[in-house]
């Protein structure tokens, strides 16, 4: 439900920046990397504030049988944060790569 093109206004805090929540997720996997430890890995072409931890904290709420897996589509079309799970807090949050295209020649 949150592959392709999508507009996250619902998965944006109140306190967001103007820029665009129109955003591409190429790729989500979820890891069990223990019986502790789910691990959750997102490439896209952009991210709203809070994006990444709403998600998480949704799916989180998902998982616990606390929210059907229907309100994410539900929460796109509508665009009604209210409607998701918490912000997962930031202290699990980790970027590992950011990736510009060629064109950009940041670093030549």
């Amino acid at each position: 439900m949150l592959l392709g093109c999508h507009d996250f206004t619902a998965f944006k805090s109140a306190n967001s920046d103007n820029s665009t929540t129109i955003c591409t997720i190429n790729s989500i996997e979820l890891i069990n990397v223990n019986e502790e430890c789910l691990e959750l890995i997102v490439k896209a072409d952009h991210f709203v504030y809070n994006m990444m931890r709403i998600i998480a904290g949704t799916l989180v709420q998902i998982g616990l049988n606390k929210l059907e897996p229907g309100i994410i589509e539900k929460a796109i079309m509508t665009k009604q944060r209210d409607l998701l799970g918490p912000t997962a807090p930031a202290w699990g949050l980790e970027l590992k790569a950011v990736k510009y295209p060629p064109q950009y020649n940041l670093f030549c």
